[in-house]
């Protein structure tokens, strides 16, 4: 490979390596909020002042929240929590705010049905997770996939102070695809 490939190599990767970072607002859980460069990476958040200092690196265990922006209208906000049930804690992406709150993350892949040298298909998976205001952890209710724990039954519980919401998961007039419109309906129509 000549010197030419492997410097056009390096700069490409560099700039890749560099795009994914963002602008991004940090809300410390000791108060102090930081304007800064960032990514998420798995359970750290890395950032940097300017695009040229050395990346620095938090446990989202010692943030509150972060704001990342992806373009002009596009800003999501990401909090970690211990998910109910489970040792496990995750970064989930803000879906949905109110008494309720909504949250999500997503997993993108690629899978070949047919074997090597035929045509990928694509896929994402969502996890979806709600919490009341007042609970510390959050509660996984499902996925958008086929095969996950029973919905009914878990939005059911979650839920259960909300009469008319539980008879409408029931009678699957809101099935699992309809996540964000049952939080919504529980946060206007729901004491």
């Amino acid at each position: 490979m000549s010197k030419i490939t492997s410097t056009l190599i390096c700069l490409i990767a560099f700039q890749l390596g560099h795009a994914q970072f963002k602008s991004s607002e940090l809300i410390l859980k000791n108060g102090n909020k930081l304007i800064v460069l960032g990514k998420i990476q798995g359970n750290n958040f890395k950032y940097k002042n300017h695009s040229k200092d050395k990346t620095k690196t938090l446990h989202f265990s010692e943030i509150d929240y972060v704001r990342i922006r992806y373009s002009e209208n596009d800003i999501k906000t990401f909090k970690y929590f211990k998910i109910t049930d489970t040792e496990k804690h995750k970064v989930l992406e803000e879906i949905e705010k109110g008494k309720v709150v909504l949250y999500t993350t997503s997993t993108n892949g690629y899978v070949n049905p047919f074997g090597a040298g035929m045509q990928r298909i694509a896929y994402t998976i969502e996890n979806y997770y709600v919490k009341k205001q007042s609970d510390k952890e959050v509660l996984h209710l499902g996925s958008n996939q086929l095969f996950t724990k029973n919905f009914i039954e878990g939005a059911s519980s979650f839920f259960e102070d909300c009469i008319e919401l539980v008879e409408k998961i029931k009678s699957e007039k809101f099935k699992k695809s309809d996540i964000v419109e049952i939080v919504k309906f529980y946060n206007t129509h729901c004491n």
